[in-house]
C-alpha cells in the first residue's frame, strides 16, 4: 500500500517545489511540532487534500442541490460557488 504523503507528493510534488518559497517559515514549525515531514512533502499534502475535499464537496452538493431544485445547471453552479 502506498503512502498517502507519497502519494501527495507525487501528484504535488513539482507544485510544492515552486512554491516552496512561500512557505519558508512553516519549516520550523514543522520542526517544533516534531514532524518528520519535509517542508515539500508537507505542502503537497495539504494541497492534494484541498483539491480531493474541493472536488467531493462539488459532486455531494450537486447531488444535494439537484434533488432539491431540480434544476442541474443551477445545482452545478450553487455547488462550484459554495465549495470555492
Amino acid at each position: 500500500m502506498i503512502n498517502y504523503v507519497k502519494l501527495c507528493y507525487k501528484f504535488f510534488g513539482n507544485t510544492s517545489k515552486s512554491i516552496r518559497g512561500y512557505f519558508l517559515d512553516i519549516r520550523e514549525d514543522l520542526q517544533k511540532a516534531n514532524m518528520n515531514y519535509t517542508l515539500d512533502e508537507y505542502i503537497s499534502t495539504s494541497l492534494f487534500t484541498t483539491a480531493v475535499t474541493f472536488v467531493v464537496e462539488c459532486v455531494l452538493l450537486a447531488f444535494i442541490f439537484g434533488i432539491l431544485l431540480r434544476n442541474i445547471f443551477s445545482s452545478i453552479f450553487l455547488s462550484l460557488t459554495l465549495s470555492l
